[in-house]
Formats: structure tokens, sequence, C-alpha cells
């Protein structure tokens, strides 16, 4: 697929650009920002947006926005302001939900357990296609789907 190829080119290329380049002199992203950060398992750079920045300013908590994932206290060492050529490529994460589907708590957040639930339903070895019903705000609503069965889950 092309779109897969044109991102991973423009990851390829973003770190090549990256890992050439010193670091940026007293450089500290601020909330809102994208940048680019070091995802600490792969060592990877990646672009970000930052959530949030420690009061001493050494750390920051950042979302990935081609991916989805986030990670907390990546050091303002590990990141950099993100090189102007790689900013106008539109992010990849889409904000999803399933449709029909909310923590017991209006405006809760999903609870440990609950999570752990969803998990042990639906093992990594079970495909699901996901079909999008609509949205709300910020948010693409989801169906899935079973690929073996048809079935929604």
């Amino acid at each position: 697929d092309n779109a897969i190829k044109s991102s991973a080119s423009l990851l390829s290329q973003m770190a090549d650009v990256l890992e050439e380049s010193d670091r940026v002199a007293a450089y500290t992203p601020v909330v809102g920002e994208i940048c680019c950060a070091r995802f600490s398992e792969d060592q990877g750079w990646y672009r970000a947006v930052v959530n949030s920045v420690s009061p001493d300013r050494r750390s920051v908590d950042v979302t990935f926005v081609d991916f989805g994932n986030s990670e907390a206290n990546v050091g303002v060492d590990e990141t950099r302001p993100l090189p102007e050529q790689f900013a106008s490529q539109p992010l990849q994460a889409v904000h999803c939900a399933l449709h029909g589907v909310a923590p017991a708590s209006h405006g809760a957040r999903w609870s440990e357990d609950s999570i752990e639930f969803w998990q042990s339903v639906t093992p990594m070895t079970v495909k699901l296609n996901a079909r999008r019903l609509g949205s709300h705000g910020d948010k693409v609503l989801l169906e899935l789907i079973d690929s073996s069965s048809g079935r929604d889950v």
C-alpha cells in the first residue's frame, strides 16, 4: 500500500536527519507542540505531541502521533524540534472509540481490570476488522468484527 510505504519512508528519512544532527542547544518542548522524541523500546525517532512537561523541565510525556502510543518521562535530551520537511505530513494515528462502549462512570477512564478483561477475551491471534460507524467530537466511532466469523465483538 502506498500510504504505508510513504509513512515508512518518512520515518526513515526523519531518523537519518536526526541521527546526523547534533543536540539542539537549549531546546525544551512545550505542551501541545509536535516534536521528535526517541522511543525507549527501539531507540527510534518518531513524531510526537507533548502532553506535559515536568516541573523541573527535564522530561516530557508524549504521544507518538503516527502510532498512537504514549510514553512518560522522556528526557528533553531525547527530544528535538520537528524538522520543517516533516511537519506538513499528515498525522497517521487516529483517535478511535468503540461505538456504544464506554466506562461505567461517564467521562471516566477504563480501569486496569477492564483493560485486562478486554485483553483476555481478544487474544492477539484473533484478526479483527474495524468498520467506521461515525464520529463523536475528535473520535472516530468503530465497530470491531471478528474476521473469521463475521460477528461483531
